[in-house]
């Protein structure tokens, strides 16, 4: 999975399944959340395989989106993400 920073705060998760969907299927997208349901500015983006998501990491990164500049990156702890709580998340 990979770590976008940076984003808008309007940003929603199917905006960022959107705009990282032309480099593989994107099996979840998610825009993290306070527990009050305001945007972190960072999200989540899972590839069905590591091929697209490397792709996507190396032609995303410093890409201006919704105009701030993104930080994508490796995630460090898919493990800590949880949907449920963080409201923001599909698995479209």
């Amino acid at each position: 999975s990979l770590y976008v920073g940076n984003l808008s705060y309007d940003c929603t998760w199917q905006d960022l399944k959107d705009a990282f969907k032309r480099y593989g299927h994107v099996s979840h997208a998610e825009v993290c959340e306070t527990a009050g349901g305001k945007s972190t500015g960072f999200g989540i983006v899972l590839f069905s395989d590591g091929k697209s998501a490397t792709k996507a990491m190396d032609s995303m990164d410093g890409v201006e989106f919704q105009g701030r500049q993104l930080s994508v990156r490796w995630d460090r702890s898919p493990d800590k993400l949880q949907s449920s709580e963080r409201g923001g998340g599909s698995k479209r």
